[in-house]
């Protein structure tokens, strides 16, 4: 499944590789294991190889790397090094410096994390200044949060993915945030007076 933004590349099919490259956003992959038949995805200069498993692979725009395994395993290669191996629920962050960091995250934060495939967006407290990020790629509305403090605040709950009328309504009734459309049509989002 690939997210709406995204690109997928073939790089090889054939019997000896399965090899795909994310160029730009998020896919999940489920693979059917087969040791003739390796099946790797390049992402920026990492590959992730999968070990008969099912993942997810988002590509920031600022070039930060996420991968979500939701079953089996997986390999991370950095060039030819390998960097470790992840399991089911580990969730692994490279940022854009090339840090990395893991997580396990459990049965309702995998869920969340994946709710994309389900047409949701699901915000478990992220800032309102992150969560209007993530909503704005499933929707050409453009936001704006007039209030440092408005923006700070912690957002929770699921929306359909593009819905900025079921969204704005969230925010009104359970964040006291109000909207209003400026000329150029940007939604301007402040804290209700």
């Amino acid at each position: 499944a690939v997210n709406t933004g995204s690109l997928v590349e073939l790089l090889r099919l054939d019997d000896a590789a399965r090899e795909l490259r994310l160029a730009r956003g998020e896919a999940l992959f489920t693979v059917a294991h087969d040791v003739k038949r390796p099946f790797r995805v390049a992402v920026g200069p990492h590959t992730v190889v999968a070990v008969g498993t099912e993942f997810d692979i988002r590509l920031h725009e600022d070039g930060a790397i996420d991968v979500i395994v939701t079953d089996g395993q997986v390999r991370l290669l950095s060039g030819d090094a390998e960097q470790g191996l992840l399991a089911r629920g580990d969730a692994l962050r490279i940022g854009a410096d090339g840090q990395r960091s893991v997580t396990r995250l459990d049965e309702h934060e995998l869920a969340a994390r994946l709710a994309w495939r389900r047409g949701m967006i699901e915000f478990r407290g992220q800032p309102l200044a992150e969560a209007l990020a993530e909503f704005s790629r499933y929707t050409p509305a453009r936001f704006e949060v007039t209030d440092a403090a408005a923006a700070r605040t912690p957002i929770g709950g699921t929306v359909p993915a593009g819905d900025v009328d079921t969204l704005l309504e969230a925010l009104s009734t359970n964040f006291r945030l109000e909207s209003s459309r400026g000329p150029d049509g940007t939604i301007r989002i402040t804290p209700q007076r």
